[in-house]
């Protein structure tokens, strides 16, 4: 018959058991409510882990995610761009982050920023750790802040193009409809 454990065993083991469980919430906090989403992928780009984050900003359950290609995820204009860059990447090891946009569950594009960096898992097989962070907002207000920009310039542009069209108008008036000078005010 098994001997009963001591109460000194007793007691390491349920400390054991509440440091763990302390263990995984600090793991939950840091990793699956992150302010980003994270993504683990294999070396053929399949995502292997995902935080609840990205389920979230993709508009899906976790679970969901997990054994298909990230590229399925990209908006398909800038599928290529991602496969670029995830090449490179292998080669430089360091890239700048790439924007793109992703597709929610309901497919509504958004744009996203994504920072990788390379790592290697238990088994030595290459893994690429991607940060997703959700720019929709920053992009939008760019693109408002560049219609004002363009906006500004066209009326810049416009306003002493109305002068040179008006003096070629009196030009023209002036020197009549005949003539070589005519022909010049007219090509004005």
């Amino acid at each position: 018959m098994p001997k009963k454990p001591t109460k000194s065993l007793a007691s390491e083991l349920r400390k054991s058991k509440q440091e763990l469980a302390a263990m995984r919430e600090r793991y939950f906090n840091l990793y699956d409510l992150a302010p980003a989403g994270i993504f683990t992928l294999s070396e053929t780009r399949i995502i292997l882990e995902a935080n609840l984050t990205a389920a979230t900003l993709l508009g899906v359950k976790k679970n969901l995610l997990l054994e298909h290609p990230l590229s399925g995820l990209i908006h398909p204009d800038d599928r290529g761009l991602f496969a670029q860059h995830c090449t490179k990447f292998l080669t430089k090891k360091k890239m700048p982050a790439i924007i793109l946009r992703m597709l929610r569950a309901n497919s509504d594009p958004f744009w996203a920023r994504l920072e990788m960096t390379l790592g290697y898992g238990a088994d030595g097989a290459l893994l690429y750790r991607i940060v997703l962070s959700d720019i929709d907002e920053l992009m939008k207000t760019r693109m408002e802040l560049l219609g004002e920009v363009s906006s500004t310039l066209a009326h810049e542009i416009r306003n002493p193009l109305g002068g040179i069209q008006l003096y070629a108008d009196i030009l023209r008036r002036d020197l009549g409809a005949d003539g070589e000078r005519a022909q010049i005010a007219r090509k004005l």
